[in-house]
């Protein structure tokens, strides 16, 4: 009765929102003719699709005779599309027949191929609802379940349910077979997923046994080595968080813990040691090619490919094109490395560096907050902290992983009758989009032998027993079981969007909306989302499904550049840690937090204004600005535009701190006596 008291609230709110918006989504009325030649457009990319696939080759499939059968909708609709894919060519063999049209609330395509081969004609026949305003009606559940109860798999499983419920028209038992089938084990089952959750799984595995025997330890006492006052020890800190680049949570137990005793003596504020470990810590790992991070990108991106008309070969090769757009991550870097080396801080910030000046690293009214994960895996008691034995198991996995991308797709294109040049940065580009969809089993058996090479050095050198080695390495990938959930409850949501037509009806709502505006405002639909629900990875699999076909839509239907599609792919990875850095129930922050010793809320307080900097240059320079100028090297000017701005707002709005005048420091109040702290020679 007690917990039901306390939820009561919640609940009230959660089913006053749902109703409100139930009668806000069946209100919106979108025109007809457009919602039915969006719909038709998405169907004929998706048939098409089947059809390249079948055809097996790469650019427009050549027929001797084309016969189209389709009603107005599916003409307007699929008309471009059908342009881009097939080409009419006299005296070649072959005769496609296009049969297109609406029945009792569907559009329906059928694709009959005759003449090609010694095989049947190949026949491919697909359908999808013409959507109405109910079809958003998962993804908004999503939020609010996620608002009002701060647990995304609920939130993400309850919209699944609801999905399931509308495709089958509310009969409850074919629903429950849809999200029982179709919606979860297909995804669970699915191969690339599944090479997805064993890299994952074995990489954090092998990270905690290096975390186990020593090994990130002296990885961290080396750049210790540096650390000689206030400038140096915070460029160290941050260099921690570079060189942890593989798993957001390692960095940020590690490095807050590692360099907390470091940051007092210099008198350097727990404010600051938490900002610069969480600004280290999920902007990295979403950025570098091999990290724990890269599996649920690459997977997310993988699910996305047939919106993008061919831009991409893989989910691999669409990440390696949005690393130039990803704004907000690469700036939020370059701010701390701008704060650190100019000295200057400002807002609260200012003010927890000036307390900690005086003595006072950390608020008196400091409360803490316990993680999760924080106690999962420590290093033994009197092992040797060698920095090689974490970085020959990651040294593995990245050269591992290189070597075996440049053989497979090297080999492929040698096939084709291409040689290449390993000196050449084009053909080695080319070699890994080549790898293709065996990039996920490449990044599987890599960390597989990471883990292997792991383990084997910790029983080697005796630093850990057989036992305790497989007890760290489950430890680390237990803490990975809740994403493995998120992924797959997230592929499900995106084969509801699919089914139900959420894209198109948003297309035709938005069909009036500018091209160029869809990368800051999914940024910021993104940044919304993370900051309710405290889950970068559960943001992305709310709004990836969504936000790449509604962005493919729009561009094909008003002729905008093929750039705006990355930008929103890299909008919403950026949006959803932006939201993350600013959610005071983000586990990440949580984490970051209580590594460095640091009040919670004093670390999202003290967090905002530099993540609210980053943002807007993002927004500004980025979002805004790159569409408008096209790819290529104009990026580079979105860049120094957005560096520029970042650095003047630092320059005349920081201040060097000062220790102001308090009272004698306490241990209590995580002071540190000036008898025992280091004299620090640098502002």
């Amino acid at each position: 009765m007690r917990d039901m008291g306390r939820s009561w609230p919640r609940w009230l709110g959660l089913l006053s929102l749902a109703t409100l918006v139930w009668w806000g989504v069946s209100a919106l009325d979108p025109d007809a003719q457009r919602v039915e030649r969006v719909a038709a457009a998405s169907l004929a990319r998706a048939s098409l699709g089947a059809l390249s696939e079948h055809a097996g080759g790469h650019g427009p499939l050549e027929v001797g005779a084309l016969d189209l059968r389709w009603s107005p909708a599916c003409e307007t609709g699929g008309a471009d599309v059908l342009a881009r894919a097939v080409r009419e060519v006299p005296g070649a063999p072959g005769r496609l027949v296009v049969d297109c049209g609406r029945d009792h609330g569907h559009i329906r395509m059928a694709l009959t191929l005759e003449g090609l081969g010694d095989g049947a004609p190949w026949l491919h026949a697909a359908d999808t609802p013409v959507p109405t305003g109910v079809s958003l009606l998962p993804a908004i559940l999503v939020v609010l379940v996620a608002l009002f109860f701060r647990n995304v798999l609920t939130a993400l499983f309850a919209a699944i349910v609801l999905g399931a419920l509308l495709a089958e028209d509310l009969a409850i038992g074919p629903a429950l077979e849809r999200a029982a089938t179709s919606y979860l084990w297909d995804s669970a089952t699915d191969p690339f997923s599944l090479y997805i959750f064993g890299f994952t799984l074995a990489l954090v595995g092998a990270v905690h046994v290096s975390i186990a025997m020593g090994g990130m330890q002296g990885v961290v006492d080396r750049l210790r080595r540096m650390a000689r006052g206030v400038r140096s020890t915070q460029l160290a800190t941050a260099l921690m968080g570079l060189a942890v680049f593989f798993d957001d949570y390692a960095n940020a137990v590690v490095v807050g813990s590692s360099a907390r005793p470091l940051t007092d003596g210099q008198r350097i504020s727990r404010e600051k040691l938490a900002w610069i470990v969480d600004s280290t810590a999920a902007p990295v790992a979403g950025l570098a090619v091999i990290s724990t991070w890269i599996g649920v990108e690459i997977q997310l991106f993988e699910q996305q490919l047939p919106y993008l008309g061919g831009q991409a070969t893989s989910g691999y090769d669409l990440f390696l094109q949005v690393l130039p757009y990803r704004f907000y991550c690469l700036f939020a870097l370059a701010l701390v490395f701008i704060v650190v080396l100019t000295g200057r801080d400002f807002g609260p910030m200012l003010e927890a560096e000036r307390r900690a000046r005086g003595g006072r690293v950390a608020p008196v009214e400091a409360r803490g907050l316990s993680g999760r994960r924080l106690s999962e895996t420590a290093a033994k008691p009197g092992a040797r902290p060698r920095a090689v034995n974490a970085l020959a198991p990651i040294l593995l996995v990245l050269v591992g992983t290189f070597a075996a991308f440049i053989t497979i797709g090297a080999g492929r294109l040698e096939a084709d009758g291409r040689v290449l040049s390993l000196l050449s940065p084009a053909d080695l580009g080319d070699a890994f989009i080549a790898v293709g969809d065996d990039n996920v089993a490449v990044l599987f058996w890599a960390a597989v032998a990471g883990s292997v090479l792991s383990i084997a050095l910790a029983l080697v050198q005796r630093l850990l027993t057989l036992r305790e080695a497989l007890v760290a390495w489950l430890h680390g990938a237990r803490t990975m079981l809740v994403a493995v959930a998120i992924l797959i409850l997230a592929s499900g949501i995106r084969k509801v969007t699919e089914d139900l037509g959420a894209a198109s009806f948003m297309v035709a709502l938005m069909g009036d909306v500018e091209a160029w505006t869809l990368p800051v405002v999914t940024f910021l639909v993104a940044a919304a989302v993370a900051f309710s629900t405290g889950t970068s990875w559960g943001t992305m699999g709310i709004l990836l499904p969504v936000a790449i076909p509604l962005a493919a839509a729009v561009t094909a239907e008003q002729g905008g550049a093929p750039i705006v599609l990355l930008l929103v792919a890299a909008s919403v990875l950026d949006g959803a840690i932006f939201g993350d850095h600013c959610s005071v129930i983000s586990d990440t922050t949580v984490m970051s937090s209580t590594a460095c010793h640091c009040d919670h809320v004093a670390h999202v307080r003290t967090q905002i204004p530099y993540a609210l900097l980053a943002m807007v240059a993002a927004a500004g320079a980025g979002y805004l600005l790159a569409p408008q100028l096209g790819g290529g090297l104009a990026v580079l000017g979105c860049h120094a535009a957005g560096l520029a701005a970042m650095l003047l707002f630092v320059r005349v709005r920081g201040r060097i701190a000062r220790a102001e005048a308090s009272p004698a420091a306490t241990p209590a109040a995580g002071g540190v006596p000036a008898s025992k702290a280091a004299a620090a020679r640098e502002p």
